[in-house]
């Protein structure tokens, strides 16, 4: 509701209690598209707003694993100011780095507990286990 006043203070006031709810797992699974769906329609209110779309962004990556594709690229727009990029380039970064581990931490619980290293063929044609 905050965030439908188009006013940046409130938005900004929503967005982190709606971080705060992520953190606290209070949020449904159901309401994940309609967050996503507000986030992006309050992107354009600023600066402030957008980086605090960013940080929203990465509590619900990190708390709900379906959140990709078209819901995850509705979100993820061009932003010409600097901060932004700049913000969004590390955010991007600590995505990736974080849904590695859950791959791995995935592939330990499948398995005995260790990861599989097998062999690796490198780009000079020699192989390493």
């Amino acid at each position: 509701m905050g965030c439908a006043t188009k006013n940046a203070r409130v938005v900004a006031i929503s967005l982190g209690s709606l971080q705060r709810l992520i953190a606290l797992k209070a949020v449904p699974q159901s309401a994940v598209a309609l967050i996503m769906t507000t986030m992006t329609d309050v992107m354009s209110q600023g600066v402030d707003i957008q980086l605090r779309i960013l940080q929203t962004l990465v509590s619900l990556i990190a708390n709900f694993p379906s959140i990709h594709g078209d819901l995850l690229g509705e979100v993820c727009s061009d932003s010409r100011i600097a901060a932004v990029s700049s913000t969004a380039a590390a955010t991007l970064r600590q995505l990736v780095m974080f849904i590695f581990e859950r791959m791995v931490n995935e592939d330990c619980q499948e398995s005995d507990g260790t990861p599989d290293l097998s062999e690796a063929t490198l780009p000079d044609g020699s192989t390493e286990a």
